[in-house]
């Protein structure tokens, strides 16, 4: 053993205060799992959006004209004029003359200058018969 010396290596003095890396830990299960199905769902997200893209305004009017009609309900103008294009483009079905007449009036009256136009325009329900025989 006397050909095997062990050499001390001198640090300098700061090197006892300086916090070492340490191995980090592998990711448990669970977040493996939840970053698969972010992943999963992204792609997903990016093919429908691809491949339905011509009917993505059609999603987002239907999804505001039901987030639309409560508020209009509640007496908000800006809704109510919303909701009542919506009716006329024909984005949403079902809708009675009387109903889009009392959401552009409810517009009018709150100050929307577009909604008094349209009241005079497509108030007793021309739009909608237009609508039939094609598109606005």
């Amino acid at each position: 053993m006397e050909g095997v010396h062990r050499r001390k290596i001198n640090f300098p003095a700061y090197v006892d205060r300086i916090p070492l890396a340490r191995r980090r830990k592998p990711d448990s299960w669970t977040v493996i799992g939840i970053e698969a199905a972010l992943i999963v769902f992204a792609v997903g997200l990016g093919t429908f959006t691809y491949y339905r893209a011509h009917v993505l305004p059609l999603y987002a009017a239907k999804t505001f004209a039901h987030l639309g009609s409560p508020a209009a309900a509640n007496g908000d103008e800006l809704a109510a004029y919303n909701l009542a294009v919506a009716y006329i483009k024909g984005e949403i079905q079902g809708a009675k003359t009387e109903t889009i007449r009392a959401l552009l009036t409810q517009a009018a009256k709150g100050g929307i200058q577009e909604a008094v136009g349209l009241l005079h325009t497509c108030g007793n329900g021309q739009c909608l018969k237009a609508q039939k025989n094609g598109p606005l």
